[in-house]
């Protein structure tokens, strides 16, 4: 990964409000690799992506509905996933 895409990444997750982008960042690598590897199924990977989906709705905005959020939310996790 490039400087600039590991910045995009980074603006991208910020934008959710992770945190730790680092360690997210890492995580979704990992799955990255283990499911090229074979190693972990697509229902594995869409299990995890819930998993940080269900957390990161947990500070939805008070001015949007958790489930729109949620649903935008998952949009840019699949889509971080998928580089």
């Amino acid at each position: 990964m490039d400087h600039i895409e590991a910045k995009t990444q980074h603006q991208a997750l910020a934008l959710l409000g992770v945190r730790d982008t680092g360690t997210t960042i890492g995580l979704l690598q990992l799955c990255s690799e283990l499911q090229h590897a074979g190693i972990l199924g697509a229902d594995a990977v869409e299990r995890i992506k819930d998993a940080i989906v269900s957390d990161i709705s947990l500070s939805c905005p008070r001015s949007r509905a958790r489930a729109e959020y949620a649903l935008d939310i998952r949009h840019r996790i699949d889509g971080l996933m998928q580089h």
